[in-house]
C-alpha cells in the first residue's frame, strides 16, 4: 500500500480555508465559526470514507472503521484540528488526516484489520481561547470535570459550558458521556516535529518517549503610575521594568537549567494604562 500524498495534501489544504487570518498563518480557535466550518469538512470527508461518525457534549470526533472483530477493544489515532493563533496549517491536522490516508489505504486494498481503528480529532487541544489545553482528550481521560467547564473562561466572561450550550452541544450530559474510560487496546498520534532536530541529523521520524508538563503562572506586578516626562528615573516604580528584569531571571533559569527539557516563556502581557507618556503602574 502507498499513500497518496495528492490526497494528503489536498486534504490540509482544504480544511486550512477555515481560518481567521489567511495569509498570516491558521487561527482556528475552539468553539469558533472557523472551527466548526473546519469539524463539518473533516465529517464529510469520514462519511464519504465509510467511518461510522460518534461525537461527545465538549465537541470531540470519533470515526470508526469497523475491524473484522469489534467486540475487542479498538486502536485510536488522530490529533486536534484547533490551533494557537497565527499557527501552522500541520499542527494536529497531520495527525488526523494522515490517520484518514491509512484508512483509505486499508479501504482500497480491502484490508479489514482484526480491531476496529478510530480516527479521532480531539477539541480544545491548544488553550488560546480559554485558558484550558487538552479539553477534549482530558475529559476523556477523567482529568476534567464538568464544574471545570464553568470555570473556564475566554477574554469576553463566557465559560466553556456557556459556550457548549449555546452552540447546542448539552454540555450537561458532560457526567453521563464521560461516566467511564474507554476501552483501547492502543493510542497512537503522528505529529510533526515542532523543533528542528530530527530535521538537522535527517532523520524522518522518531518516537516520543516523553511530553513536557507546562506550568503556567499569571502575575501581577504593582508599580506607581507616573508621567513619563516628568518623572525622574530615580524616582520611579515601573511595572514595565520590573516585569522585564523577571523575564530576564526566568531566561536565566531555563537556560542554566541541567535539564534540556526546561524552557521559559513569557507569551503574553498587559500594561495598564497602556499609553506612551505613562509610566505603567
Amino acid at each position: 500500500m502507498k499513500a497518496d500524498v495528492a490526497q494528503l495534501n489536498d486534504w490540509l489544504m482544504r480544511i486550512d480555508t477555515f481560518n481567521a487570518t489567511p495569509g498570516e498563518g491558521t487561527t482556528r480557535a475552539v468553539y469558533t465559526k472557523e472551527f466548526y466550518r473546519a469539524r463539518e469538512y473533516l465529517k464529510k470527508e469520514m462519511h464519504d470514507l465509510g467511518l461510522e461518525i460518534h461525537e461527545d457534549c465538549v465537541g470531540n470526533i470519533y470515526g470508526e472503521y469497523k475491524g473484522r472483530h469489534p467486540e475487542c477493544p479498538p486502536v485510536w489515532t488522530g490529533s486536534h484540528i484547533d490551533t494557537v493563533p497565527h499557527g501552522g496549517r500541520y499542527d494536529g491536522m497531520a495527525g488526523v488526516f494522515a490517520a484518514l490516508e491509512v484508512i483509505r489505504m486499508m479501504k482500497s486494498d480491502g484490508y479489514q484489520p482484526k480491531r476496529s481503528i478510530f480516527v479521532n480529532a480531539y477539541a480544545g487541544e491548544e488553550m488560546s481561547r480559554f485558558g484550558m489545553c487538552c479539553i477534549g482528550s482530558r475529559a476523556i481521560v477523567g482529568r476534567i470535570h464538568q464544574q471545570d467547564l464553568k470555570d473556564a473562561r475566554n477574554m469576553a466572561g463566557e465559560s466553556i459550558f456557556d459556550v457548549l450550550s449555546h452552540d447546542g452541544f448539552e454540555p450537561e450530559r458532560f457526567n453521563r458521556d464521560f461516566s467511564t474510560k474507554p476501552r483501547v487496546h492502543a493510542s497512537l498520534e503522528l505529529h510533526i516535529e515542532q523543533n528542528r532536530i530530527l530535521q538537522d541529523k535527517g532523520i524522518s521520524v522518531g518516537i516520543v518517549t516523553g511530553i513536557c508538563a507546562p506550568t503556567n503562572l499569571r502575575c501581577e506586578i504593582h508599580g506607581i503610575q507616573s508621567h513619563a516626562g516628568g518623572t525622574s528615573m530615580e524616582d520611579r516604580r515601573d511595572a514595565f521594568m520590573a516585569s522585564a528584569e523577571i523575564a530576564l531571571a526566568l531566561e536565566h533559569l531555563a537556560k542554566a537549567s541541567d535539564s534540556e527539557y526546561i524552557t521559559g516563556t513569557v507569551g503574553a502581557m498587559k500594561l495598564d494604562p497602556g499609553a506612551a507618556n505613562v509610566i505603567p503602574g
